[in-house]
């Protein structure tokens, strides 16, 4: 679990994490630069939790690889699973259920539904499973088939493969990070990287699942908000990094079209979204191993370019068909 202040909010997400019935789990908190003593509150309260600390805020993709790159010297596990300290596990047996996917299936991610909201509240279902939406247009030219996408899929009542999942709860087998290498430090300080990770595992033949049968609360919006730079800089990373450059340079004036707020004046950040997609344009991809004990400081060979472009295998016929 990756903590940045918010130490309230952490101590009872972390509640509901030492809950898990499950026979060999092991729960680390990455106090990532907290102000608010986050490592000492937890420390005092939740024995059965390691904490480790950062020094400073590295940014969620490097702060969960700080995680990763622990916990996969010290606890030599099978699967890792990452965990906001906004989300509220509700369900005990949550844990059993995604690693029977995983095994099961052979899957390289395994992922919960995601319940949006406060527990009087469930404004959305969310299964992400849409980064190829993220990588063609700008999210309100497809609002409509977005949320007739998101109620089908809240109908199914089995695991199927998607192209990404929700890292604010996502199982990861330890194999295929071995493979591909952890989070694209590149996507720094915030978003998307998730994605970039799931979508990495389907482009090399690897399974992303998403499992309705097991549902996570996110409170949402607890450590990060809204930043319109950086959320246009990680789509349009994520898009460069996963599309052909004939798609790329054909969708690309859409995204620079103003949204219905931005033209209506109510929105201030068109702005800061146009430096976010310049930003983007040229944004490192930097994907550590997780036998480097360093942070940031190397790139696998894969995936170390500059400005890499990969023909674009997500939307094949196996994935479509599941969307």
């Amino acid at each position: 679990m990756l903590a940045h202040n918010h130490v309230e909010m952490t101590l009872r997400a972390l509640s509901s994490v030492v809950a898990t019935d499950y026979p060999a789990l092991k729960v680390i908190l990455v106090d990532n630069g907290s102000t608010d003593r986050t490592a000492e509150f937890v420390r005092r309260r939740f024995m059965e939790v390691e904490v480790i600390s950062t020094g400073r805020n590295l940014g969620t993709p490097a702060g969960f690889n700080f995680g990763f790159k622990h916990a996969y010297r010290t606890a030599d596990p099978d699967y890792f699973v990452t965990l906001d300290n906004d989300v509220i596990i509700e369900d005990a047996n949550w844990l059993k259920e995604l690693v029977r996917v995983a095994e099961s299936t052979g899957a390289a991610a395994v992922g919960p539904a995601i319940i949006e909201g406060k527990e009087t509240e469930n404004r959305r279902l969310y299964v992400k499973g849409e980064a190829r939406f993220i990588s063609f247009l700008p999210y309100y030219l497809l609002s409509t088939a977005r949320k007739a996408t998101r109620k089908r899929l809240a109908t199914l009542r089995v695991p199927f493969e998607t192209d990404s999942l929700v890292g604010a709860c996502m199982l990861i087998s330890r194999r295929a990070l071995e493979r591909e290498g952890i989070y694209d430090e590149g996507f720094s300080p915030h978003g998307f990287a998730d994605g970039d990770l799931c979508l990495r595992f389907v482009e090399s033949g690897e399974k992303v699942i998403y499992d309705p049968l097991v549902k996570v609360r996110h409170l949402g919006g607890g450590t990060t908000g809204k930043r319109p730079f950086l959320d246009a800089r990680a789509r349009v990373k994520l898009w460069r990094d996963h599309w052909n450059p004939v798609l790329f340079a054909l969708s690309f004036p859409f995204f620079m079209f103003p949204s219905p707020s931005e033209l209506r004046g109510a929105s201030r950040s068109f702005g800061a979204r146009i430096r976010g997609i310049a930003s983007g344009l040229v944004a490192p991809t930097i994907v550590p191993t997780l036998e480097d004990p360093r942070c940031g400081l190397r790139s696998s060979g894969k995936h170390n370019s500059l400005c890499r472009f990969s023909i674009c295998r997500v939307t094949t016929s196996r994935v479509l068909r599941k969307l």
